[in-house]
């Protein structure tokens, strides 16, 4: 039996049944992705805490064909808008934006708009 991209991931962040098909189809077309995320995950932990909540989307510009990453939106309610982004800069500068660029054409971190 074959395993399905979300229970390869192991992310304790969602629950394979919150995982949209779009987003678990996307995985499957793009493994590198396993790995990248459950680092990522790590490093989100350690810059916004044990309770921070992350969902994930695609995104699909439009305006340009073919257009399509995946978004981490990290959330932590009740932490404040000023102190989400100052969190998300430090994540970014200490982690994010040593990595390999290919990468940034696959997937997004944001702030979860719906935590202010």
């Amino acid at each position: 039996m074959s395993e399905t991209p979300s229970q390869t991931l192991s992310l304790t962040f969602i629950r394979q049944e919150d995982l949209p098909a779009d987003v678990e189809s996307f995985i499957a077309q793009h493994p590198e992705l396993i790995a990248y995320l459950n680092t990522a995950y790590t490093h989100i932990k350690a810059t916004f805490g044990q309770d921070v909540q992350l969902s994930l989307r695609l995104y699909t510009d439009p305006e340009i064909m073919n257009y399509i990453h995946l978004v981490c939106y990290v959330g932590k309610p009740h932490l404040g808008i000023d102190e989400a982004f100052k969190r998300l800069h430090q994540f970014q500068d200490n982690w994010l934006f040593n990595q390999d660029s290919a990468m940034a054409e696959l997937v997004n971190f944001s702030l979860n708009s719906n935590d202010f």
